[in-house]
């Protein structure tokens, strides 16, 4: 990061054009380029172009001599806003029974689903959503038309510190199928703890990636979550948030993909650790909304 003449700060950093990223058809080494991106101060904390993160287009360029004024013009990021709750596809968990709307992708017996006052609690399954992994179940209900937001209350009884609890996640799923969707968990991983946003793409080229992640920041005891959909020409356009109180939400980063409209909201925990440890996820409530 740098001043320039103007006083305006600025980040240097790389970026991989999702067009043309790799070198070549038979290596999977990012091709990068230099990006810049100007910073403004919220509060005390940098936001990068605005907290819209990386621009679209060309921008105007650092001030680069004396008594030169910066040309500017960044658009503060809103966060996306719930609008008009989706009744039939929004759960509480409060009765006897699961809801007509969730279905079991993979029933296992041994997978099964509690609801009651703290919501629904299932056991994190020693198995995963990846490409040559044990399958883990999902439970899902349908997504709605158009955009949406789908939010839920995440927790486990997996400790909150120490090693090693690896990827014993509750996790809500955007999901098509195995080869395709995204994700939120709470993720262990040694001595960390951190909310992972992740996104599976299938097919690719041999030796190219078919997982990426992000990072939302540090989980609390209780996690809140939402995934907002949009939709910018063909491509649909996912991005995370998360709040440690349920009312104050911080924007992650947006993945795009293309799950099209028989995709569901899925909910699950799953696990890539020590098979001998046994812990349980709790979804306090999945609520559906469109967005304002």
């Amino acid at each position: 990061m740098f001043n320039d003449a103007a006083g305006t700060t600025w980040i240097v950093y790389h970026g991989i054009n999702q067009a043309n990223p790799y070198l070549g058809a038979s290596t999977a080494t990012n091709k990068r380029q230099l990006l810049l991106e100007p910073i403004t101060w919220v509060n005390g904390w940098p936001e990068a172009n605005g907290g819209n993160w990386t621009a679209t287009g060309a921008q105007p360029a650092p001030a680069a001599q004396k008594g030169q004024k910066d040309k500017l013009n960044v658009k503060q990021f809103v966060n996306q806003q719930p609008g008009t709750e989706v009744a039939s596809l929004s759960d509480d968990f409060t009765g006897p029974t699961l809801a007509s709307q969730w279905t079991w992708i993979r029933p296992d017996p041994s997978v099964t689903a509690s609801t009651g006052p703290s919501g629904l609690v299932m056991p994190i399954q020693h198995a995963d959503v990846q490409p040559g992994s044990q399958q883990a179940s999902l439970l899902a209900e349908p997504t709605p038309s158009g955009d949406y937001i789908v939010e839920t209350k995440l927790s486990s009884d997996v400790p909150a510190s120490g090693c090693c609890f690896n990827y014993a996640q509750p996790a809500i799923f955007i999901y098509k199928d195995d080869t395709d969707y995204v994700r939120v968990g709470i993720t262990p991983n040694f001595g960390t703890r951190f909310i992972e946003f992740g996104k599976q793409m299938v097919p690719v080229q041999p030796s190219y990636p078919h997982y990426g992640n992000t990072q939302l920041g540090p989980p609390g005891d209780t996690t809140w979550i939402r995934i907002a959909k949009t939709t910018s020409g063909s491509n649909e356009l996912y991005r995370a948030y998360y709040s440690l109180d349920g009312t104050n939400w911080i924007a992650g980063g947006v993945w795009t993909h293309q799950l099209g409209a028989g995709a569901k909201i899925a909910i699950a925990g799953i696990a890539d650790g020590d098979p001998k440890q046994s812990f349980h996820a709790t979804f306090g409530y999945v609520h559906v909304y469109t967005v304002k």
